[in-house]
């Protein structure tokens, strides 16, 4: 059943003090990624005018992003438009911090007591932002485009547990899986799943308007400038929503940003570097990401000597000082990880710590067993100083035990297309989902089983067995077994090393406060207000 329990807590540090807001739903509001921004009028600042919800402050505010939106599709689900995705858009739950799921556009579910189903009743008099009602046809429609590989965007490959989908009633879906699913993975499909209108739910559709019930609607867009969205009076929890109008000002780099910020252009600024939060901590109140929710990650391609060799790749693991990475390129704000999975998942195994250390002598020993290669290739985004600063101190460390890495620079365009075409031999690049359920690691590219763009033909069997294992793994029993295999598979293999969490980083003016994010640090705005 639906757990009725509070929502979670985002930690917020506020002049080097760190202070915990409550917020509604940790999950709600996290759609609003890097989206382009309004080119009409400036809106207010903060405190210049009287505003909603019986503040005598101006609801109004300006936030900055860096990079522009792609679309208004929540099953896209992109970074980018992380700023936008839980602020027009409702999902049908949400997660608190101990991703503990909490109702939206559902009320309740029901898994089935063999976990082969689970019942979902929608919200009553869900009001969409096309005019209608949502109702079990429109979820239905809304499975349907998630199974088609051609529509189904991110949403696709979690449809995959999913044999069947079919509405008992109006306001009733019942789901039914392949086998058994585990609990956590059927919520992690339900927490990514939005409500929408039917009669727009499609990529083309999409491109352009949202067409869900989320707690702000869009006023315009202007691309490469602004995104402005307003408060939404027909939220199904508008009394919870104070902001009136939000404008999202797009920035080319950070740099721009910052300065905007610090001028007083912006009341807050979303995704911001380590370096720059480390600056501004006593002037602004930071909002910390979720801890794992995106985990840097060393990918190597097992089809490119010498990282073929399994001896080389695990000399490189020990070679990685995790610790230094956290604490020299992000500034604190990062944890070393040694297992690819936030503090706080189910799999998280706090004694690889150990096992996976940084030691020099216990990498030369590996190195050598691998035949003590000369050296070979890394990849870098020349835009990316952090990827670059970490290669770098990998260099430092690799060439200590007789290994030459060369770092390889390219624009970001190549970069991206050579990432994801899996031509390259090693490089950084961050990777999300892994802080849920753990086999959802399968969604990013370098740890598919299926169509993996990087290993192709090469991923370990051991590692595709841990995998459907812990998709498998319904009691308690189960499920720690399977993840200590997994953990080990993963960390024997080496072809995706994790290093530590990526921080997400907001900057907000101290007037204005509730603003948060999920568990996927998707920002939220429902619950933040100017006072």
């Amino acid at each position: 059943m639906a757990d009725k329990s509070v929502r979670g807590t985002a930690d917020v540090t506020d002049g080097g003090n760190s202070q915990v807001l409550s917020r509604r739903s940790i999950l709600r509001m996290s759609l609003l990624g890097s989206s382009a921004l309004f080119a009409g009028p400036a809106l207010a600042a903060c405190g210049t005018s009287s505003g909603g919800s019986g503040s005598t402050a101006s609801q109004n505010v300006t936030i900055g992003v860096v990079g522009d939106m792609v679309n208004f599709d929540p099953y896209y689900n992109g970074t980018v438009d992380f700023i936008l995705l839980q602020n027009l858009n409702t999902f049908l739950i949400d997660y608190d911090d101990k991703l503990k799921p909490q109702p939206a556009a559902l009320t309740s579910w029901e898994i089935s007591s063999d976990h082969t189903q689970v019942t979902l009743k929608l919200r009553p008099n869900l009001k969409l932002q096309t005019g209608k009602t949502w109702t079990a046809d429109d979820l239905v429609q809304g499975f349907k485009r998630a199974a088609d590989p051609a529509e189904g965007q991110q949403l696709n490959g979690p449809m995959a547990i999913v044999k069947d989908y079919k509405a008992t009633d109006s306001s009733t879906v019942v789901l039914t899986f392949n086998q058994p699913v585990p609990e956590l993975l059927i919520t992690d499909l339900l927490e990514s799943f939005p409500a929408v209108d039917s009669a727009d739910n499609s990529s083309k559709e999409l491109a352009s308007k949202p067409a869900s019930g989320g707690p702000f609607q869009l006023v315009s867009r202007d691309p490469g400038n602004d995104v402005v969205i307003s408060r939404w009076p027909d939220y199904w929890n508008a009394k919870n929503v104070h902001l009136e109008k939000v404008t999202f000002r797009i920035f080319d780099n950070a740099d721009a940003m910052v300065g905007a910020l610090q001028s007083g252009a912006l009341d807050a600024a979303y995704s911001l570097p380590a370096k720059n939060a480390s600056q501004l901590k006593n002037q602004y109140a930071i909002v910390k990401g979720y801890p794992g929710a995106l985990v840097q990650c060393l990918r190597i391609n097992v089809n490119t000597a010498p990282w073929d060799n399994i001896k080389l790749r695990q000399a490189v693991s020990r070679a990685l000082d995790r610790e230094r990475i956290a604490r020299e390129v992000y500034f604190g704000y990062s944890v070393p990880l040694y297992l690819p999975w936030g503090p706080d998942s189910p799999a998280n195994d706090r004694s690889y710590a150990k096992m996976n250390s940084f030691d020099l002598n216990a990498a030369k020993q590996l190195w050598q067993e691998a035949g003590s290669p000369a050296g070979a290739e890394a990849l870098a985004d020349g835009s990316d100083a952090d990827a670059l600063q970490m290669l770098q101190i990998l260099q430092q460390d690799l060439k200590q035990i007789g290994f030459d890495l060369k770092i390889t620079t390219v624009d970001k365009a190549t970069f991206t297309k050579r990432l994801l075409a899996g031509d390259f031999g090693i490089l950084f690049g961050a990777i999300g989902n892994s802080s849920k359920s753990p086999s959802r690691v399968d969604t990013n590219s370098i740890f598919r089983i299926v169509k993996n763009p990087v290993l192709k033909d090469k991923v370990p069997q051991e590692y595709i067995d841990a995998i459907k294992a812990s998709e498998r793994a319904v009691t308690p029993d189960q499920a720690k077994a399977a993840y200590a295999q997994l953990n080990k598979v993963i960390t024997e293999q080496a072809f995706g090393i994790p290093v530590c969490d990526m921080p997400t980083l907001t900057a907000t003016k101290k007037s204005l406060t509730g603003v948060t994010r999920d568990v996927d640090n998707r920002l939220v705005l429902e619950g933040a207000k100017v006072s």
